[in-house]
């Protein structure tokens, strides 16, 4: 696994601990240190990190790292990624081939992407400008719809 391989999946790792979100996450990552460096923390050092560098609230940076700590019990890096790569699923961050270009020009671009589907279109995607943006845990409906939507396009 690349150096960069192995950062992405620490930032994938990042994304799926509760209470991280898209702005959180960005805010995290904003200050030089990396995700792997970020994994290896101990919990009062996460605390400190998030409410010193990141602008969280004491009781949002002890919620946080109590977040971070239970996480690291549930899910390694590596299994995430094993998980994303036996549903043929692709964690894409800005610079990263098949991260739209178009997408990175906007103010608040996704931290990063999740992708299924041929490359083929993904390589499309420079050409459409349809995205669908929603929740990690959709509802039915929303699925349905999104399915829809991904077959007109």
């Amino acid at each position: 696994m690349s150096v960069h391989e192995k950062e992405k999946s620490y930032v994938n790792w990042l994304y799926h601990v509760p209470g991280i979100g898209r702005i959180k996450l960005r805010e995290i990552l904003s200050h030089g240190i990396t995700a792997e460096e970020l994994y290896s923390m101990s919990d009062g050092s996460w605390q400190e990190y998030l409410f010193e560098s990141c602008g969280f609230t004491k009781k949002q940076a002890e919620t946080t790292a109590q977040n971070i700590s239970n996480w690291k019990k549930e899910k390694s890096p590596e299994q995430l990624t094993e998980e994303l790569y036996n549903k043929k699923i692709s964690f894409l961050l800005p610079g990263d081939p098949g991260y739209p270009k178009k997408l990175e020009e906007i103010p608040d671009a996704p931290v990063a992407l999740y992708m299924k589907g041929c490359e083929k279109a993904a390589k499309s995607i420079e050409q459409k400008s349809v995205a669908i943006i929603g929740a990690r845990e959709c509802s039915g409906y929303g699925r349905s719809v999104a399915q829809l939507l991904g077959k007109c396009c």
